[in-house]
């Protein structure tokens, strides 16, 4: 008897199937998710009709569940001769009459049987995917040295960093309130027990019903920094079988995208915070974190001639002061002159 070995399509439907959310979006569809799915398909266009095939998958079992209900039952006998007769049909194989399929084969010969349906159904899903009402969606986003305050549609307060874009529905469904945030931004979220809050940030997902918390995201830093003040998240990689991490307050975690691994640490909430009350604070930093911070926080450009001594550090807390404020102050314990011109600073050692 010769066995068999899935393709690369039906891996990554098996992936897909185990992908969280997946099936809520079939089953109930929402602004929400709808907004998540359709940004996905456009970041992976070429998986479309793999996504199809689960989406259809999904719709099939339902089906399948539903009429298990049914107050008529088939007998096993009656199930077998049925799946014999699908892959009789289908040309997967042909049985001898008399073979009767029990245990695991059964359920070999069903998931065989359903895949050949599922392909013929491609054309009708992607049909209804694409006739399905489109999200009206709102995006904010700040420039540099821009910061600025709002409220969502269901009231939960947020500070968005400058260099930073946050996208949402217009109006949460009944069960989800999603967002997409790109670069840093502070959520003081309104609880909600039927309505769990769930930000997307490269990919990172945190999920909480009622709490505050600070996201750091900026795509050219290869880290999702999250940073939690009060209440309780999740926290976990936007993949199948993606390991979940709940931190508590006064906790931060931190994925470095490059290599895959994840740190939690306590933090210093004016450090981690301070900026969205105009505070700029800095504890044994770099120059390289020193001039990433002040670019997002001024919209400047630094054009480095010279290099700084390999101890460089700089710790301090600016509030609310301007640009050359802060590099006079640098002056005072570091050798080094700068020139400001509008957009860019040159910075001599």
């Amino acid at each position: 008897m010769t066995g068999f070995s899935m393709d690369s399509t039906e891996k990554d439907i098996l992936d897909l199937l185990q992908h969280p959310g997946f099936k809520e979006w079939v089953h109930t569809p929402s602004e929400e998710n709808n907004m998540y799915w359709d940004r996905w398909l456009k970041k992976y266009p070429e998986k479309k009709p793999m996504l199809m095939k689960a989406r259809e998958f999904v719709i099939r079992m339902q089906l399948k569940e539903e009429a298990l209900h049914d107050e008529v039952q088939l007998t096993d006998p009656e199930v077998d001769e049925i799946l014999n007769s699908i892959i009789d049909h289908s040309q997967m194989t042909r049985p001898h009459r008399n073979f009767m399929i029990y245990g695991q084969w059964k359920r070999i010969a069903a998931i065989l049987a359903l895949i050949c349906t599922i392909s013929l159904l491609i054309f009708y899903a992607q049909n209804r995917i694409e006739n399905e009402p489109k999200v009206s969606l709102v995006t904010k986003t700040n420039p540099g040295h821009e910061r600025s305050q709002f409220q969502l549609p269901d009231g939960t307060r947020v500070h968005l960093n400058a260099n930073s874009e946050i996208s949402y529905p217009e109006k949460f469904s009944d069960s989800l309130r999603l967002i997409t945030l790109s670069g840093e931004a502070y959520f003081d979220v309104v609880r909600d027990k039927e309505r769990p809050f769930k930000v997307n940030a490269e990919n990172v997902i945190t999920t909480v019903l009622g709490t505050s918390f600070n996201i750091s995201a900026y795509p050219e830093t290869g880290k999702v920094r999250v940073a939690l003040v009060s209440g309780k998240v999740t926290v976990q990689r936007d993949a199948p079988n993606a390991q979940s991490f709940m931190i508590s307050p006064g906790e931060k975690i931190i994925f470095d995208q490059n290599i895959d691994y994840e740190t939690i640490s306590h933090f210093d909430e004016l450090l981690e915070v301070g900026w969205k009350d105009g505070i700029l604070a800095f504890e044994n930093a770099g120059f390289p974190e020193f001039l990433s911070r002040l670019e997002h926080w001024y919209g400047v450009e630094f054009l480095v001639q010279g290099k700084p001594e390999d101890t460089w550090q700089i710790e301090g807390r600016f509030d609310n002061e301007s640009l050359e404020e802060i590099l006079k102050g640098v002056q005072f314990t570091h050798d080094l002159t700068y020139e400001i011109n509008e957009k860019q600073v040159i910075i001599k050692f």
